[in-house]
């Protein structure tokens, strides 16, 4: 539990500042603002023209903020804060499952506390959410040997992912 405070805590740090740190941002933060201002919600567009580059389910995700708020850089980086912790948990679940309590507890602290994952904590971008979900998907698949309803999420994670 205190892993996950502080790796929200790291994640929440300096995540509402202005400036641009990754050029996702700016695709994701074009295709949600004008899906939440135009009639189609579901296909993302980026200037006016459909883009089906990314996966467009972080676009989804921003849609109802922008229909809610006005353009803040918090709006783009409130789902990757989300996504961090998410992915922490599961990075813990796997460890434990795999290893035990120990050194689940020190993979989920020196993965919370590496360069990489907290930069990318505070930038919006598609890499967290796809990582998030195919170590859900790990996890999943470890877990559901027998069980149908995991198989089940596993395949749900699998998909959203990719």
């Amino acid at each position: 539990m205190i892993v996950l405070a502080g790796s929200l805590m790291l994640a929440f740090y300096r995540s509402w500042e202005t400036s641009v740190i990754f050029t996702d941002e700016l695709l994701i933060e074009d295709a949600a603002y004008s899906m939440a201002k135009s009639a189609s919600i579901l296909v993302p567009s980026v200037g006016g023209q459909v883009y089906l580059a990314k996966q467009p389910l972080l676009y989804w995700l921003h849609t109802p903020l922008y229909l809610i708020f006005s353009p803040q850089p918090w709006m783009i980086r409130i789902w990757m804060v989300i996504f961090a912790v998410l992915l922490v948990s599961t990075i813990y679940l796997l460890s434990k499952f795999w290893f035990g309590e120990k050194v689940a507890i020190l993979a989920a602290v020196f993965f919370a506390l590496s360069w990489p994952f907290v930069y990318y904590t505070k930038t919006g971008n598609f890499d967290l959410p796809n990582a998030f979900f195919t170590t859900l998907t790990i996890y999943f698949y470890n877990r559901a040997s027998k069980s149908v309803v995991l198989n089940i999420f596993m395949t749900v994670s699998l998909a959203l992912g990719i």
